[in-house]
C-alpha cells in the first residue's frame, strides 16, 4: 500500500482546498514541516477520517460539524471533503469522504443536519461496499501500527508492561494483522456446531450421572459466556475512559509548566492546614508542659531547701544558702515579670502565668523577710537541673520549627497562586479529573483481571456456582466435555462430532504455530532494530517477546531493565517495525512528531534505521526536532523525495506549499 496524494477541503485548519503528494520508490521519504498549530495534526486526522470516518480523538472532534473549518462554517459553507489516492497490488484506489448539508437544509446547527458519503474507487470503478473494502485493506484496529503520534509512543510501550486487559487488546490487534481472526472465528463456529450436536446427542443419554454432567456442562458454558460478555463491557468502558483521559491530558499539557506549579500549589493547599494544626498542638503542649514544669520546679526548690536543714550542725550555713537560693529565684522571677519571658523555658508568659508568677514572688519575699540568716561567708547559689526543663526546651524548639515551616508554606502558596493566576482552577480540575479517570481505569482493570483469573485459574477463586475448580472455568469445561464425550454412548452423530473436534484441534495447532513463528520473528528483528538504534554501551541488553507480543528489556544477567522516555520510544519503534515485517502488513509509516521526545544522541540512529524498514515513510515534523539544512536533516536527505511546508496563518487557517 503506497499513498500517492491527499487532498482536503474545508477540513479543520484547511479552509481552502489543499493537496499533499507523497514520494515513493528509492526516495520514499516525505517530510512535512510545520510548527505548533500549523496543521500537522490536521493531516494526521485527515488520513484517519477519510479511511475510517473517525479522527481517533472523538472527544475533541465529537462529530463532523466540529471538523468543518470554523471560518467557512461561520460563512455558511458546510461542504467538507477529504480524498486519499493510493496504490495496492498493481491497482489504484481513491478513498473519498464527503460531508454536506442534508437536502432541504439551508444551515446547520447540529451534526444531524449533515449527510456523510464515503466512496472507494478501484481502477476507475466504484466498489460496492466501501467500508468493507478499506477494512480488508487496512483494518482500523491495526492502523495504530502505521499512523501514529510519535509523542505518544509511551502508549505503545505501556501495552508491553500493562495489565491483562491491555495485553489482550494488543494481542487481538496483532492477530488481526496476521489474519488470525478468520481462523479463530472458524474455530468458534465449529464450537457452536459441536454444542448443537451435543444437545441432540444428550437426548439419547439414559445414564443419570452422565445426564447430570451434561447439565453442569451447559451451565458452565453459559457462565463462561457471561464472563466473556462482562469482559467485553469492561474493555469498552476502559477504551472510552482512555480516550477521555488522552483528551484531558492534551488540554492539561497545553498549560505547560503551570501543570507542575498547580500540582505543587494543590499540595500546599492540602498541607498548610495540617501544618497550622501542628503549630496549635505544639502550643497547647508547651503551655501545659510549662504549667506542669513550674509546679515540679517549685517543688524541687522546696525539696532542695528542705534538704539543707537536715544537718543540724550546718544549720546556719544551710539557712544562708537557702535564703540566697530564694533570692536568686526571686531575681529570676522578677526579671520574668519585667520582660514577659518565662525564666525557666524562655517562652512568652501568658496573663495567667504572670499572675501565678507574681503570687510566687510575694510568697518568696515573705519567706525571705521572715528568715534570720546567720552572718556567714556567702555561698554560690543553688543550680536546679531537671529533665522537665530539657523537655520544655525541646518543645520550644519544635514549636519554632513548626511555625517557620507553616509560614514558609503560606509564602510559597501565595507565590504559586500569583504565578498560576486564574488558570489554577482549570488546571487543578483537569488534574483532578485525570486522577479520577486513572483510578476508575485501575478499578476496571482489576475487575477484568479478576474475571480472567476465574476463567484461566489461580488461587482463591470464587468458583461461581461451584461449577469449576482452581484450574479455571475454561480448563474445567474442556475436561468435563472430554469426560462426557468419552462416556457418551455411540450414536449416529458420533463420527460428525469427532470430525468437528479434530478440525478444531487442527485449527488451534495452526494458529499456535503461526503465533510461535511470529513471536520468534518479532524477537529476532526487534533486537536487530534495538541494537541499531542504541549506543554501543547498551547493546549487550536484549529484548524478549512475551506471549502477548510485548517486549521487555533484559540485561545480560536476565534482569528486567526499566527504560527512560527515549528508551521507551526505541522499544516501541522496534516493536512496531518488527510486527509490521513479521506479519507482512503492507502500509506506509505515517508518524506525527517522530523525534519529539527523543534524546539528541539517539535521533541520528533512529533516522538512519526507520527509512530502511518501510517502503514509504511520511514524517510530520517541526524545526525543534528536525530542521532543514542541519546535520540531522542530512542523515535522511538522500532518501527524501518530497518536502512540504505548512504555513500558519492564524488559529483557524493553514496552507500547504511545496519546498
Amino acid at each position: 500500500m503506497i499513498f500517492k496524494e491527499l487532498s482536503c477541503k474545508n477540513f479543520i485548519k484547511f479552509k481552502d482546498p489543499q493537496k499533499l503528494t507523497f514520494s515513493s520508490g528509492k526516495k520514499h521519504v516525505t517530510l512535512i514541516h510545520g510548527d505548533g498549530k500549523a496543521g500537522k495534526s490536521t493531516i494526521y486526522r485527515a488520513l484517519r477520517w477519510v479511511l475510517y470516518g473517525s479522527t481517533g480523538d472523538e472527544l475533541e472532534y465529537k462529530d463532523n460539524l466540529q471538523l468543518i473549518n470554523n471560518i467557512n462554517k461561520k460563512a455558511g459553507n458546510f461542504d467538507m471533503e477529504v480524498k486519499l489516492e493510493f496504490d495496492l497490488n498493481d491497482s489504484t484506489y481513491i478513498a473519498q469522504r464527503n460531508v454536506r448539508l442534508k437536502k432541504g437544509k439551508k444551515t446547520c446547527s447540529q451534526s444531524a443536519d449533515l449527510d456523510e458519503f464515503f466512496y472507494v474507487v478501484k481502477d476507475g470503478e466504484q466498489e460496492e461496499d466501501a467500508e468493507k473494502t478499506i477494512k480488508k485493506i487496512l483494518d482500523e484496529d491495526i492502523s495504530d501500527f502505521f499512523i501514529f503520534d510519535g509523542e505518544k509512543l509511551q502508549d505503545y510501550k505501556d501495552l508491553i508492561y500493562a495489565n491483562a486487559k491491555n495485553r489482550s487488546l494488543l494481542k487481538e490487534k496483532i492477530e488481526k494483522a496476521m489474519k488470525l481472526p478468520h481462523l479463530v472465528q472458524a474455530t468458534k463456529d465449529l464450537g457452536v456446531i459441536k454444542k448443537d450436536l451435543d444437545k441432540e446427542r444428550d437426548k439419547e443419554i439414559s445414564d443419570t450421572e452422565l445426564r447430570q454432567m451434561t447439565k453442569k456442562l451447559s451451565a458452565l458454558s453459559e457462565l463462561i459466556e457471561d464472563f466473556e460478555k462482562e469482559q467485553e463491557n469492561l474493555e469498552q468502558e476502559i477504551r472510552t475512559l482512555t480516550i477521555t483521559k488522552g483528551v484531558l491530558e492534551e488540554k492539561r499539557e497545553a498549560y505547560g509548566d503551570k501543570n507542575q506549579k498547580v500540582y505543587e500549589l494543590n499540595t500546599l493547599i492540602g498541607k498548610t492546614p495540617e501544618l497550622k494544626k501542628r503549630v496549635k498542638l505544639l502550643e497547647q503542649n508547651l503551655k501545659k508542659s510549662t504549667k506542669d514544669s513550674w509546679l515540679i520546679i517549685s517543688d524541687l526548690i522546696r525539696q532542695k531547701n528542705h534538704a539543707l536543714f537536715k544537718d543540724k550542725n550546718k544549720e546556719q550555713m544551710e539557712e544562708k544558702l537557702r535564703i540566697d537560693g530564694l533570692k536568686a529565684e526571686l531575681q529570676k522571677m522578677q526579671k520574668g515579670i519585667k520582660t514577659g519571658i518565662c525564666p525557666f523555658c524562655d517562652a512568652n508568659l501568658t496573663t495567667e502565668e504572670k499572675k501565678s508568677l507574681k503570687i510566687k514572688i510575694k510568697e518568696l519575699k515573705d519567706e525571705i523577710e521572715s528568715a534570720s540568716p546567720p552572718d556567714v561567708v556567702d555561698q554560690p547559689p543553688i543550680v536546679l537541673v531537671s529533665e522537665d526543663i530539657d523537655s520544655l526546651k525541646t518543645l520550644t524548639q519544635d514549636l519554632k520549627l513548626a511555625k517557620a515551616e507553616h509560614l514558609n508554606a503560606i509564602v510559597d502558596k501565595e507565590d504559586l497562586e500569583r504565578q498560576v493566576g486564574e488558570d489554577s482552577g482549570d488546571v487543578g480540575k483537569l488534574q483532578d479529573d485525570i486522577s479520577k479517570i486513572e483510578n476508575k481505569i485501575t478499578e476496571l482493570h482489576h475487575a477484568y483481571e479478576e474475571i480472567e483469573r476465574e476463567l484461566q485459574g489461580g488461587e482463591d477463586l470464587k468458583k461461581k456456582g461451584g461449577l469449576y475448580d482452581d484450574k479455571g472455568a475454561r480448563d474445567f469445561y474442556k475436561r468435563l466435555n472430554a469426560q462426557i464425550d468419552e462416556n457418551r454412548p455411540d450414536d449416529a452423530l458420533k463420527d460428525k462430532a469427532d470430525f468437528i473436534v479434530n478440525l478444531q484441534n487442527t485449527f488451534q495447532e495452526i494458529k499456535e504455530q503461526m503465533e510461535r513463528q511470529v513471536k520468534e520473528d518479532v524477537e529476532l528483528r526487534a533486537n536487530e532494530l534495538y541494537k541499531a538504534m542504541t549506543e554501543k554501551k547498551k547493546r549487550n541488553n536484549t529484548l524478549k517477546v512475551s506471549d502477548s507480543y510485548g517486549l521487555k528489556l533484559i540485561d545480560p544477567f536476565d534482569n528486567e531493565i526499566p527504560t527512560s522516555g527515549t528508551g521507551n520510544a526505541i522499544v516501541a519503534y522496534s516493536l512496531l517495525i518488527a510486527l509490521k515485517e513479521a506479519t507482512s502488513m503492507k502500509a506506509p509509516f505515517v508518524i506525527d512528531t517522530p523525534l519529539g521526545r527523543i534524546s539528541p544522541n539517539y535521533k541520528k540512529l533512529i533516522l538512519e534505521e526507520i527509512p530502511n524498514c518501510t517502503d514509504q515513510l511520511i514524517l510530520l515534523v517541526h524545526d525543534g526536532e528536525l530542521k532543514r539544512g542541519t546535520d540531522l536533516h542530512n542523515v535522511i536527505k538522500q532518501k527524501e523525495g518530497k518536502s512540504m511546508k505548512l504555513n500558519y496563518k492564524d488559529d483557524f487557517e493553514s496552507t500547504i506549499e511545496r519546498i
